[in-house]
């Protein structure tokens, strides 16, 4: 009888080496993952850092009428995450040229949502692989909300923008001094105006957290 019972519960247990095999497996796939998303990053970094203009032109006619280019404009105040391939592929038909502060300014007066980032950011690099005054010009709208706009008054848009300049630090729309630049002058700014009361702790640990993601905090 004991004899019976130790052979049922040896059928039951999972081998050991089973076990080992699968997280092995599981961990390998975990790296393969983390080292994909890292070159795939580098290589929009590269191509954001020095892009070709000439290449990046899309060919054919584009639209240039006011009326299409305006509303895009609006459009780009209102980024969702469920747009992205149709606004990319609206742009791509646009002669945007003549609309690119007001893109700037659009986005950076816009408030969006934590899952919209992604998108916010993809058509930000699509804008910027187009015209090469892009960059400058959206850099400068946000320096300005920041010059502008105290924490205390949108806490919640304040971080989300943070967290936008991080990625476009990081993916090489902006540049190294200026997008780190942003970041370790409000970060510093929230840790001052809060000694006492730690109202902001958590907008600083999310940007933290979001930082660790992009690799921007060691260089703080």
């Amino acid at each position: 009888m004991t004899e019976n019972v130790a052979k049922t519960d040896a059928q039951e247990s999972p081998p050991a080496e089973k076990n080992e095999i699968d997280e092995e497996k599981l961990l390998e796939n975990l790296l393969t993952d983390i080292s994909d998303r890292l070159k795939s990053r580098k290589i929009a970094r590269d191509e954001n850092l020095d892009p070709n203009f000439d290449k990046n032109k899309p060919k054919g006619k584009l639209d240039s009428t006011i009326k299409k280019n305006s509303a895009f404009v609006k459009k780009l105040g209102t980024i969702k995450e469920a747009q992205k391939e149709s606004l990319e592929k609206e742009f791509a038909g646009l002669n945007f040229g003549r609309y690119v502060a007001e893109a700037a300014a659009a986005i950076a007066d816009a408030k969006f949502k934590s899952q919209d980032i992604d998108a916010v950011v993809s058509l930000c690099m699509k804008i910027h692989q187009r015209y090469e005054d892009f960059m400058e010009a959206l850099f400068s709208s946000f320096k300005k909300k920041f010059t502008l706009s105290k924490i205390a008054d949108d806490p919640a848009k304040h971080k989300i923008d943070l967290k936008i300049i991080c990625e476009l630090t990081v993916l090489g729309v902006f540049m190294d001094k200026q997008g780190l630049g942003i970041l370790h002058h409000e970060i510093k700014a929230l840790i001052d105006s809060d000694k006492e009361k730690f109202e902001q702790i958590a907008v600083v640990l999310s940007l933290l957290r979001f930082g660790c993601k992009s690799p921007v905090v060691p260089f703080l």
